[in-house]
């Protein structure tokens, strides 16, 4: 100790909050430790750092990660590191959201997600708790205290902490939030409607996750166009209540897939799952997706024995007056978060209505059953009024199936109507029907689909839709419904009937489909192969391998290693088989086979070469890679790399082998070895130069750094450029060398040198002028932008569009808008802005294509058919679909006779869905 404390000057300006939080307390860790200089510092951290390595995150203009934010701490006062921690994590969070507003070239990103002022929402300040899937309270208790006036602020009852929200949901989020475990992870929390799933969800999210940013995507095809576009999904969570939702959309389980397949992190993909739709999804892409849950946490609405009486002696410390209700309420039967959101109340109210003799009621309760049975029977979405009405009559006396119209708008209206403030029997959706409240449901027995009533069966066929009979036909398989399966499945689309047939095991089928050259040939074939393997038909992969189906030979590999068969392996090898070579290989080589692992190598076997010098043994594979292969000359650097042995890869890397070369040069920067990294980069080994500069930087050898950059090694520029000194980077790109200026435009960005930028853009250097409009936007200046934007640059008009809307200046956009700025029109043309997105749709397709998915979502049918008889292609295309999804045939009859060839297309598949396209022979001519 020397008695000098660490001097780190003025407070840095820093705009970001969470970024500037976290800077206070690490200087201030510093100013107040045993150290006197920075210097004294970084001597004592293992690996050393530098006085300029340490005095970045200290300004700035660095955030360290998690390591190196440690070994500080530790060095200088191990107690701080909690706090330390969490707002590194929060500064983390808050640097990707604005990474990913720079990056982002989506126009509108609330077209694809739930945003807040053009951006994605953080979640702390996100409250809508309906859109999160939160059921509404009860808003009347006993007691006769209304609760209504609470629900409208936005409260919520008191949350009572769960043991499983203690033990597995929270520490997953908190370990995601530290940066440990994989990059992205699936938390999926499930259990039966109304055990809390999505209330533990939000609070668990809420206190582990708070800083992060929230994305709801609208869609799974929304989702695919924010993957599409690379979008940072960095510190965010992406919210999928009801999963089962999503991954019955097109593509939607291979989008989450394609997430979970993400390398850059952290992300959570927090989602909840109803216990009876998983059920449903078993078979199907779903299914395996689910699989890749880390945790999986399953809730009950009542949990057993010590577990609940630890939730009722937590819940009984609060004068909640929701809470004071339900343990009074719920006796011996029922949990606290179904009765706080009215389960037993509306099932006892549909019990009620069944026994009762007024015609209304006893209306309402057959269409409610008929609604619960055609869910359980597949059809999942919302019922249309034709389906509902011709179900309903199944459950009514005779004396009430011809009951009046008023009579049923009045049992509508009863059913539609809130149970003690919260949720209602049934549940409408504007244009498209109605779905029995998800409690009802799950009342059901244990095997819902087998107590569907008989009559449901025999209606759903001729109320079909592309968007349900898959799920139909399904259901109907495994209730037992055999022969209407059988009838159903050949007027499925290919993929729906190759996938059934595969939960059905009739390879006979699924053989005949794989031998038909049609589109979906290929789709067939692999289930066909995926059925074989499962059952471990060896015979019958072997033929359709030896047939050229590739996915067969594949599986049959496989399974043939599973089984250690060396025999039938080594066949295929020899007979040429791809997969065949590398896992027999692997085989002999953990049988210690080295004679059979020589002779193969020797006879070219490129697997068995690589082997052998995993072994020890790399005759074979340096003969290989001295021939010219380049598959051996990789397998043998990274191996050569993995011992340790310099000398070899020097020798390689001096006659040319690139990937030794490469290899070299990192194993040299592991070891420090600048004399060794500075003899290769003299004698012109880039991959030696590039390492040579970072290790120097590291060490802060500055005058190390500049000769060789004064030298021409760009790369030594670019490190000395990170430390502050842009001369030699400058001089490069304006001598013309684009590389140099490309990182200097980066670097100057980093900095936030605006005013350098401005030089170089109006000198004419395109990366600079690109580069500005992003800098002058994350600070907000307004007036810089708006010059820009004047001067017809289109990204300065763009990220001032953006700022304007983010500030909520709508005045501001309104006038450039006016003035003929798209941008600004984009900007207003939101869900809630009709009227300009319809302007904007006049001249923007991707505009028109929006407002007409918009139109369609509110199933605003009207709108949607005024657009199309415009001449609105993408509105019309939509109106199709919608008019296909709700069993329109008349709408879509009309619309095909009328000369519009896609509602013919949608008009012909629904009705083979139905099996009535006899009726049409003239569509049956020119469809199939």
């Amino acid at each position: 100790m020397t008695g000098r404390r660490i001097r780190l000057g003025r407070e840095p300006t820093i705009p970001e909050p969470a970024r500037r939080a976290f800077v206070l307390a690490l200087r201030d860790l510093l100013e107040n430790s045993r150290f006197g200089s920075l210097a004294e510092l970084g001597d004592s951290l293992r690996p050393r750092r530098t006085k300029q390595r340490l005095s970045e995150p200290a300004r700035g203009t660095r955030l360290p990660d998690v390591d190196e934010l440690k070994a500080i701490v530790e060095a200088c006062r191990p107690g701080a590191w909690p706090k330390l921690l969490q707002l590194l994590l929060r500064a983390e969070a808050e640097e990707s959201a604005a990474d990913a507003d720079r990056t982002a070239v989506l126009s509108r990103l609330s077209d694809h997600a739930v945003t807040i002022d053009g951006r994605l929402p953080v979640v702390e300040e996100y409250r809508d708790w309906v859109r999160l899937g939160v059921h509404r309270p009860i808003t009347r208790v006993s007691s006769g205290l209304d609760l209504t006036d609470r629900v409208q602020a936005g409260g919520l009852p008191t949350y009572v902490e769960r043991e499983r929200d203690r033990t597995e949901l929270r520490p997953a989020l908190a370990a995601a939030a530290r940066g440990e475990g994989p990059s992205v992870r699936l938390v999926l929390v499930t259990g039966a409607s109304l055990a809390g799933k999505t209330r533990a969800a939000v609070e668990a999210m809420r206190a582990e996750l708070i800083g992060w940013r929230l994305l709801i995507p609208r869609s799974a095809r929304s989702l695919a166009q924010l993957l599409d576009r690379d979008f940072n999904v960095r510190h965010t969570v992406v919210w999928l209540d009801e999963v089962q939702d999503l991954v019955r959309q097109d593509r939607g389980a291979e989008q989450l897939e394609r997430l979970l397949d993400r390398d850059t992190g952290p992300t959570v993909l927090l989602a909840t799952l109803r216990a009876d739709r998983e059920e449903v999804l078993r078979g199907t892409a779903a299914e395996r997706l689910f699989q890749r849950a880390a945790p999986r946490i399953t809730l009950y609405r009542r949990p057993a024995g010590e577990e609940f009486e630890q939730e009722l002696a937590r819940a009984r410390t609060h004068s909640d007056p929701w809470l004071v209700e339900a343990l009074d309420r719920i006796g011996a039967r029922y949990g606290i978060a179904e009765w706080l959101a009215a389960g037993p109340q509306l099932v006892d109210q549909l019990d009620r209505a069944r026994a009762s003799d007024d015609p209304v009621k006893q209306t309402a309760a057959a269409l409610v059953d008929a609604a619960i049975d055609c869910y359980h029977a597949g059809y999942t979405r919302p019922i249309p009024e034709p389906l509902l009405l011709a179900a309903r009559d199944l459950y009514l006396p005779e004396h009430l199936r011809y009951v009046t119209h008023s009579v049923t708008a009045d049992a509508l209206e009863w059913a539609r109507k809130p149970v003690a403030g919260a949720s209602a029997l049934l549940e409408p959706h504007t244009g498209w029907g109605d779905r029995a409240f998800d409690y009802l449901v799950g009342a059901a027995t244990e095997n819902p689909a087998a107590a569907v009533h008989a009559g449901i069966w025999q209606l759903l066929p001729a109320h079909l839709t592309p968007g349900t009979s898959e799920l139909v036909t399904r259901a109907a398989y495994r209730a037992g419904q055999s022969a209407l399966a059988h009838t159903l499945i050949p007027r499925l689309h290919h993929q729906a009937r190759a996938r059934l047939y595969a939960e059905m095991g009739d390879v006979e089928s699924l053989t005949a489909m794989a031998e038909t050259n049609g589109l979906w040939w290929g789709n067939a074939a692999s289930l066909l192969a995926e059925l074989l393997a499962k059952r471990g038909d060896i015979p019958a992969l072997t033929a359709r391998a030896a047939a050229g189906h590739s996915r067969a030979a594949y599986l049959l590999v496989e399974l043939l290693a599973e089984r250690r068969d060396i025999t039938a392996l080594t066949a295929r090898a020899d007979a040429g088989d791809r997969w065949a070579p590398g896992r027999l290989a692997v085989l002999l080589a953990e049988r210690g086979d080295i004679p059979a692992l020589t002779a193969r190598a020797e006879a070219g076997d490129v697997h068995a070469g690589a082997e052998l010098a995993k072994l020890g043994d790399f005759k074979v594979l340096t003969e290989w890679a001295d021939a010219g292969s380049s598959l051996a000359a990789a397998e043998l650097a990274e191996l050569l790399a993995e011992r340790g042995d310099l000398d070899t890869l020097t020798a390689r890397a001096d006659a040319g082998d690139w990937d030794a070369t490469a290899l070299l040069a990192g194993l040299l920067a592991e070891r420090g070895d600048i004399p060794g990294l500075t003899a290769r980069a003299d004698a012109g080994d880039r991959w030696a130069a590039g390492r040579l500069a970072v290790l120097l930087a590291e060490r802060g050898d500055i005058p190390a750094l500049t000769a060789r950059a004064e030298a021409g090694d760009a790369r030594a520029g670019v490190e000395l450029a990170k430390l502050g000194d842009f001369k030699v980077l400058t001089a490069r790109a304006d001598a013309g060398d684009e590389e140099a200026a490309e990182r200097l435009t980066e670097l100057l960005a980093e900095r936030g040198d605006v005013d350098t930028l401005t030089e170089r853009a109006d000198a004419g250097d395109r990366r600079a002028a690109g580069r500005l409009p992003w800098l002058l936007a994350e600070r907000g200046d307004l007036r810089a932008l708006t010059v820009l934007a004047d001067a017809r640059h289109e990204e300065a008009a763009r990220r001032l569009a953006r700022l304007l809307a983010e500030r909520g200046d709508f005045d501001a956009l309104t006038a450039r808008a006016a003035a003929g700025d798209q941008h600004a029109l984009w900007e207003l043309a939101g869900p809630d802005n009709l009227e300009a997105l319809t302007k904007l749709a006049d001249f923007d397709e991707g505009a028109a294509l929006r407002l007409a998915e918009l139109l369609a979502e509110r199933g605003d049918i009207p709108a949607l058919t005024a657009r199309a008889n415009a001449d609105d292609w993408d509105a019309a295309r939509v109106l199709d679909e919608l008019l296909a999804e709700r069993g329109d045939i008349p709408a879509l009859t009309a619309r095909a006779d009328a000369g519009d060839q896609h509602a013919a297309e949608r008009l012909a598949e629904l009705l083979v869905l139905r099996g009535e396209l006899h009726r049409r022979p003239d569509l049956a001519r020119r469809f199939g």
